[in-house]
């Protein structure tokens, strides 16, 4: 894997901890590819339309959904997080990035630095993600989600890919319990 020459020379000091510094793919310099491990993140022949199509099949269930939260698994580059937040200005971003190195390439492409929305929540270490969800599901806003995981991601770390699935479904069942006893009771019951 390795950068052009001008993304190289911004890439920052050469790893010296043994580990593979995942770097964007030439393929396409206005918009690279990523590939990390041997696993394709990101296309590098269109990956907007690529998570353009990801989100509409996350979506296609439910195509009225107004999501308040996304939580996803992996950050790649960014695109289906700016695609969610360009669709969604007002959505909540919260990513599990199980590659710590890629969450490296991810603060060098500076996809999500704009001044629209909430900066996103991102957690490279499981508890701190488990608990960031627990506590948005519970006193969160949002009651509509979205969840979004790269295929990529699927394949490169399939065991915390199971826990996040999981996590996930748990966590938004637990929403809909405390959504529908607020409207039979009162939101009172979780404010203690």
């Amino acid at each position: 894997m390795s950068f052009n020459q001008q993304n190289a020379m911004n890439a920052g000091p050469a790893r010296n901890d043994g580990r593979e510094r995942p770097v964007p793919d030439p393929a396409a310099p206005r918009s690279p590819g990523l590939t990390y491990e041997n696993c394709v993140i990101h296309a590098g022949d269109d990956p907007w339309a690529e998570a353009e199509n990801s989100i509409d099949k996350a979506f296609q269930n439910r195509p009225d959904l107004e999501p308040g939260l996304a939580l996803g698994f992996g950050l790649g580059l960014g695109y289906h997080l700016k695609v969610l937040r360009r669709r969604y200005p007002a959505i909540r971003l919260m990513a599990l990035e199980p590659a710590p190195e890629l969450k490296e390439v991810f603060d060098l492409n500076g996809m999500l630095t704009s001044k629209v929305g909430e900066p996103p929540i991102i957690a490279t270490e499981w508890a701190a993600f488990e608990n960031a969800v627990r506590q948005e599901v519970i006193h969160g806003p949002a009651s509509a989600f979205i969840v979004v995981a790269l295929d990529g991601y699927r394949a490169l770390r399939p065991e915390i890919y199971e826990a996040f699935e999981n996590c996930t479904r748990h966590e938004i069942t637990r929403r809909a319990v405390i959504d529908r006893t607020r409207e039979a009771t009162s939101a009172a019951f979780l404010d203690n």
